[in-house]
């Protein structure tokens, strides 16, 4: 962003994606997916309320009012209605949807120009359409169910639905005559089921995917759209990529903090050069790096 301002260009939109996944080879489940942190944090998630601007339009008009650009999505699993699929990797079949609110960003990442600002969770595709689901089946409701009372009388899993969940919720084990460990409410006995029954198995490999897409407009009026990956797999002996993607960089600030070259206290986020330059120089000699493209038109 610092190097777009002061070459005179403006960002028109910025739009992330992350995800934590299995590798390809260990999402053969109706999720798609394997918990590598908290599977109620996750699926809470998918519950959340989400706010982004966007301007289909592809350029900003003036008569187009901040109001009128930003969509809101309300709680109760409508971000999921608001998947849509992501071909930035041909090879993986991803999908995106919208992360809680993404507003705030504009000011924060000094792009107050932009039309277009979104930050997403990424996931593999069928993810959202299944986990959507089980929301309609209300197997993500948080209030107490009497059924699921710890000291209740033995239940199982039943449901009526569509038939692709249905079948789904087969895979997962979710319809057998196994006796749940209830905890009280549908999703905290849920969550307590599929970390279990998600879980990644010794010597499997996880992933995490980062795609930036950034448009930018020069004052000669040339447009760019420039697109950034940051692909790390974990090691499946070793740390997973959730660890080195999280745990690199707190551990770099550690550094940088006890060595004096962070010398601002309290809360820093790191938008300034002196932090983040050292800080990717580093990540990349732990091979997190991120690869970029870029097209221009007039």
């Amino acid at each position: 962003m610092p190097q777009v301002s002061r070459g005179g260009g403006k960002v028109e939109s910025f739009t992330s994606y992350c995800g934590g996944l299995p590798a390809p080879e260990f999402s053969d489940n109706p999720l798609r997916y394997k918990f590598s942190w908290s599977p109620r944090g996750v699926l809470l998630n998918a519950l959340a309320d989400a706010k982004y601007m966007m301007n289909n339009k592809g350029h900003f008009e003036s008569k187009c009012s901040l109001r009128e650009q930003i969509v809101d999505i309300p709680t109760g699993g409508a971000l999921l209605a608001d998947h849509k699929p992501l071909d930035f990797i041909p090879g993986l079949s991803l999908e995106g949807f919208p992360n809680r609110d993404s507003t705030v960003y504009r000011e924060k990442y000094g792009i107050t120009d932009a039309h277009t600002v979104l930050r997403g969770t990424l996931r593999y595709r069928g993810y959202a359409d299944f986990l959507s689901g089980l929301v309609q089946l209300r197997l993500l409701e948080e209030k107490p169910h009497p059924s699921l009372h710890p000291g209740g009388p033995d239940v199982t899993w039943r449901v009526n639905g569509r038939d692709d969940i249905v079948a789904g919720m087969e895979q997962l084990g979710l319809l057998m005559d196994e006796i749940v460990t209830k905890h009280d409410t549908p999703l905290d006995t849920l969550s307590s089921y599929l970390a279990k029954k998600l879980a990644f198995e010794p010597g499997e490999r996880d992933l995490v995917v980062l795609r930036h897409d950034i448009g930018i407009v020069w004052p000669s009026g040339t447009r760019e759209k420039r697109g950034i990956n940051l692909i790390c797999y974990g090691d499946a002996h070793g740390y997973s990529a959730m660890a080195k993607t999280v745990g690199y960089p707190c551990a770099i600030a550690t550094q940088m903090v006890l060595s004096g070259e962070i010398q601002k206290r309290g809360m820093v986020l790191p938008f300034t050069a002196e932090i983040f330059k050292p800080m990717l120089s580093r990540l990349a000699k732990e091979g997190i790096k991120a690869t970029e493209t870029i097209q221009f038109s007039s």
